[in-house]
């Protein structure tokens, strides 16, 4: 999954904390 915004707000899926994007 992909995270989008500060610490990683899970948009999509699994591990927000791997899948960060700030």
């Amino acid at each position: 999954g992909r995270a989008v915004g500060v610490g990683g707000i899970a948009a999509c899926g699994l591990v927000p904390r791997l899948n960060v994007r700030s």
